[in-house]
């Protein structure tokens, strides 16, 4: 199903397209954005007349603006919002397990990242399971330092499991590394979702390791901004869910990864993303991608602590809008208010 696009100037206004909705309209300042149905959609006449985006730089207005009736449907919201809204009667609410995850990583092409035992000492700082139970409440799953999660079936192996919580043997490590007195260092972390909670609750994990952090709390178009993330030593990412696992690995796990932000270079690693993206064996292709969690979960300077859920909270009269596990690619077509 390919369409050829020909002399394209604007693809922000005049465009071809194929889609259940017009765009008619971005507000200044590119906070909104209004859609008129599309009457001669191919796959049906979309159920509302209007369709309107409202982007939020602070996502407290977001909830604020759903609790007092101006949208109708909010996507992302932490936790604790989500706890909260339902609850209230008023709304409607729906969570899917997705793929998507927080990556915690060290930058591994430069010191103090560069050395294993250094990494090493990281893994062994943290407590995923408490950190899943006090940031996700239960929603999502429990990560195992590798992006193939639960949802991924077969692919992922179930019975790995990271080695017990140890502050005094990765104090041992660091010792072993050159630095007998600890780590200072700065923890990068976007300031949306349950990333500044996730943020403390390392740094309390961390510092009985003698791994002393400055959190720098960015909004998210800083800390994305110029590739910056790309060139921290120590931050916390947010990836959003991808329907395989290669994806990920392709992304930021292999070596020359386009995004590979821990700049972590493994040819184990290497060979077993390789062999996954091209063997048409399901097993052969399955026991790669068993071999690279056991990889992820042994060495490296990644750490993924949980595979988070997506959120919708709609009102009550709300209905047809089935959630997919990244939000942006919910499809509203189906929507009905009564």
């Amino acid at each position: 199903n390919r369409v050829m696009l020909v002399d394209l100037v604007d693809n922000g206004f005049d465009f071809i397209g194929t889609g259940p909705f017009v765009l008619d309209e971005i507000l200044a300042g590119f906070d909104r954005a209004v859609l008129t149905a599309n009457a001669d959609y191919w796959g049906g006449a979309p159920g509302i007349e209007t369709l309107e985006f409202i982007y939020f730089s602070d996502p407290d207005a977001a909830i604020s603006a759903v609790k007092g009736s101006v949208v109708d449907v909010v996507l992302r919201m932490s936790n604790e919002d989500f706890l909260e809204l339902s609850g209230d009667a008023a709304f409607s609410a729906f969570d899917v397990p997705t793929s998507g995850h927080d990556l915690v990583r060290l930058r591994a092409d430069r010191e103090p990242g560069s050395d294993p035992n250094v990494q090493r000492a990281f893994k062994l700082a943290t407590d995923r399971t408490a950190i899943f139970e006090r940031i996700q409440f239960g929603f999502g799953a429990q990560g195992k330092d590798s992006p193939i999660g639960p949802v991924f079936g077969q692919y992922f192996a179930a019975d790995l499991e990271p080695a017990p919580r140890d502050p005094e043997a990765a104090k041992t490590l660091l010792a072993e590394a050159g630095y007998p007195d600890g780590l200072d260092l700065k923890l990068y972390v976007p300031d949306t979702g349950n990333r500044p909670d996730f943020a403390i609750t390392l740094k309390d994990q961390w510092e009985e390791a003698g791994i002393r952090v400055e959190i720098e709390l960015q909004d998210e178009a800083t800390y994305y901004a110029d590739d910056g993330w790309l060139e921290v030593d120590l931050g916390i990412t947010g990836w959003g869910a991808r329907p395989i696992p290669q994806l990920f690995l392709e992304f930021y796990v292999k070596s020359d990864a386009p995004w590979n932000e821990a700049h972590w270079q493994d040819a184990e690693i290497d060979a077993l993303v390789a062999l996954a993206g091209s063997s048409l064996d399901e097993a052969e292709r399955t026991l790669a991608y068993h071999r690279i969690q056991q990889v992820m979960l042994e060495r490296g300077p990644v750490i993924i602590a949980y595979f988070f859920a997506q959120f919708m909270v709609s009102a009550a009269n709300v209905d047809g809008i089935v959630l997919h596990p990244f939000a942006g690619r919910t499809n509203f077509h189906t929507a009905s208010i009564s």
